[in-house]
């Protein structure tokens, strides 16, 4: 990078030297990482798990209480559907790796809070028909005294 030179008079040598290094691409940290990597390394990280994480709140909720009344399966369909696309997309018009790596994570996270949704509403139905009571047909619901007289 361009090295910059600062007057005198606004900070003189330490100053000028300060912002060569922030410049300097080899300036790196434990002589592993450059700032530049460190920046993109973070930020790929925050883009590839950024979509998963309001979910883990949602799977242990549900998984606790044992109930997925609250949550939409119809989102984890139209999530699904537009990852599939997305990585269906990369291989025509390849773009960045966290943004696969991304679409991939979000497929797998999406399949799971179907599995577990489909898991705890199916104990539920089960739940649900076991301790239904059983009833009989009397005849004196008001319905049937509509319907034939």
């Amino acid at each position: 990078m361009a090295d910059h030179h600062v007057p005198a008079k606004l900070g003189g040598e330490h100053l000028d030297a300060q912002i060569k290094i922030l410049n300097d691409d080899s300036f790196s940290f434990f002589g592993l990482f450059t700032i530049t990597e460190l920046v993109t390394f973070v930020a790929s990280g925050f883009m590839i798990f950024g979509g998963v994480v309001p979910y883990i709140p949602q799977y242990h909720m549900i998984s606790r209480s044992r109930n997925s009344s609250g949550f939409s399966t119809l989102v984890c369909l139209s999530l699904l559907v537009a990852n599939i696309l997305r990585i269906l997309f990369w291989f025509g018009h390849p773009f960045e790796m966290p943004l696969l790596m991304q679409s991939i994570i979000m497929i797998f996270c999406m399949i799971i809070m179907l599995e577990l949704c489909v898991r705890v509403r199916s104990e539920n139905f089960h739940m649900s028909t076991v301790t239904l009571i059983p009833r009989k047909f009397t005849g004196n619901d008001l319905i049937f005294r509509n319907l034939f007289h």
